[in-house]
């Protein structure tokens, strides 16, 4: 049902930037807060870009864990990332990096970032706790379009599913619908 949906996360971007703080860079965080909301960023960015950019910013073996949620049907960046950084200094110092950033790689972009702390989900366990049964893990979404884990800047598996996915549910007026309004396919929804 409905709330069994909610469970596996968010259902779309809708769902993804109310769920996470809109605070300002500067707001006060806790002191375990390593967790971080970037907006803004460029639809032409995928998660292969974004880490690029993690990278050539001096935040290479910094963060543990990277989402770039991404639209199934035109594989488009939402404009969103979620990073879990690796320690509270770092994720300080990539907040106030990336608040305001305009440095895109490949290609030119006006947007400007906005990055915020976390309210919703701080830390590595959380992250994996969060979307390890979520659909899109599934084994039918594209590996582009699910979040990573890292060691030390290495990616590393993410942990097995505690349970059955199931493949995600079609969303938004772009998805085509198959008899009975069922999804027929996967590639169809953003994620």
């Amino acid at each position: 049902g409905d709330d069994e949906d909610r469970e596996h996360g968010p259902a779309n971007e809708h769902e993804y930037v109310t769920a996470w703080s809109s605070s300002q860079a500067d707001s006060p965080c806790e002191p375990h807060f390593t967790a971080l909301f970037l907006q803004h960023l460029p639809v032409t960015y995928s998660r292969e870009v974004l880490l690029q950019t993690l990278n050539a910013e001096g935040f290479a073996c910094t963060f543990d864990f990277v989402y770039v949620p991404v639209d199934l049907i035109t594989m488009s960046c939402s404009g969103t990332a979620f990073i879990n950084f690796r320690t509270h200094d770092d994720a300080v110092r990539a907040v106030q990096h990336f608040s305001g950033f305009t440095r895109w790689l490949h290609g030119e972009s006006t947007e400007i970032c906005r990055a915020s702390w976390s309210n919703f989900c701080q830390g590595l366990k959380a992250h994996v706790e969060r979307y390890r049964n979520s659909p899109v893990m599934h084994e039918k979404v594209a590996n582009i379009c699910k979040p990573m884990v890292f060691n030390l800047g290495v990616p590393v598996p993410f942990p097995a599913p505690t349970k059955r996915l199931r493949v995600p549910r079609q969303r938004g007026k772009t998805s085509q619908r198959g008899r009975g309004g069922k999804a027929e396919e996967v590639g169809e929804e953003e994620c």
